[in-house]
C-alpha cells in the first residue's frame, strides 16, 4: 500500500472497512493528500513502516488511538506537516519504535499526551516535535536511551525552554544544544557543545572553565548557563 494515495489532493472517500491485516508498509499512503475520513477500524497489527504515512495531509484529523502499531519500527515523519491533526495517540504501543525523527514536525495543532509511550528502543528522534508550536505535554515518564539522537527535538515548541529531565542526560557531544533559541540550563554538561555554540549563541553565566574548554575541549559542568541566539 506504500504511496497509494500520495498527492491525491481531491481524494476523500471512506476506507474504514478495508481489510489490511497482512499489510506491513503504510509509508506515504496519505502523504500530501486531501484525505480526512475515519480509519479506526484498520487492523494495523503487522505494519512495520509508518514512514510519512500522513505527512503533509493537511486536512487529516481522525482518531487512530486504537491502532495496533506494536510491530512498527519506523515512525519517521508520520505526521509531519499534518497541521490539522490533534487526536489522541497515547494508547499506541510504540515499544518497537527505533526511528522517529520529524514525527510531529510542523504539526502545529498537535497537543495530546504521550506519557504512556515506551520509547526505550528509539535511536533517532531528531526534530521530533520541531515547530509543533502548541505541543506542551509532560514527557518526564519517557525512558530514552542516553545515546539516542535528539538534535533539535523540541525546537520552536513550548518544551524548548522547559524540556524534560531526561533531555539533560543525553550524550552532550551530538550537538543537541541546537534545540535552543533562548534557554536557561542548570548543570549543563559541556564538551563539544561550547565551540559549536559560540558560532550561533551569545553565552552568559557562571562557568569559569568556558575559555579553557574552547581551547582544549575538556568536559566540565556549568551551572546556570544562559545562551541566546545571535542576531
Amino acid at each position: 500500500m506504500s504511496h497509494m494515495f500520495w498527492g491525491a489532493i481531491s481524494f476523500n472517500q471512506t476506507l474504514n472497512n478495508w481489510k489490511i491485516s497482512k499489510v506491513n508498509d503504510l509509508s506515504f499512503v496519505f502523504a500530501d493528500s486531501g484525505f480526512n475520513q475515519p480509519l479506526g477500524k484498520w487492523d494495523t497489527s503487522n505494519v512495520k513502516d509508518l514512514n510519512y504515512t500522513f505527512a503533509g495531509a493537511k486536512k487529516f484529523n481522525q482518531n487512530l488511538n486504537k491502532w495496533n502499531v506494536s510491530k512498527a519500527e519506523n515512525f519517521n515523519s508520520t505526521f509531519k506537516n499534518a497541521i490539522s491533526f490533534n487526536k489522541p495517540l497515547n494508547d499506541w504501543d510504540v515499544s518497537g519504535a527505533k526511528i522517529c525523527p520529524h514525527m510531529f514536525k510542523n504539526a502545529s495543532n498537535f497537543n495530546q499526551t504521550l506519557k504512556k509511550w515506551n520509547v526505550s528502543k528509539v535511536e533517532k528522534a531528531e526534530q521530533m516535535f520541531a515547530n509543533a508550536k502548541n505541543f506542551n505535554q509532560n514527557l518526564s515518564s519517557w525512558k530514552i536511551a542516553k545515546d539516542a539522537k535528539v538534535d533539535e527535538i523540541f525546537m520552536n515548541s513550548k518544551l524548548a525552554t522547559k524540556p524534560p529531565k531526561w533531555f539533560f542526560e543525553i550524550d552532550r557531544t551530538k550537538g543537541v544544544y541546537r534545540n535552543y533559541q533562548e534557554v536557561f540550563l542548570d548543570k549543563v554538561y559541556l564538551k563539544e557543545a561550547i565551540p559549536f555554540s559560540l558560532r550561533y549563541y551569545k553565552i552568559y553565566g557562571t562557568c569559569k572553565e568556558v575559555v579553557k574548554l574552547v581551547h582544549v575541549g575538556q568536559s566540565v559542568i556549568c551551572p546556570n548557563l544562559f545562551m541566546m541566539m545571535k542576531g
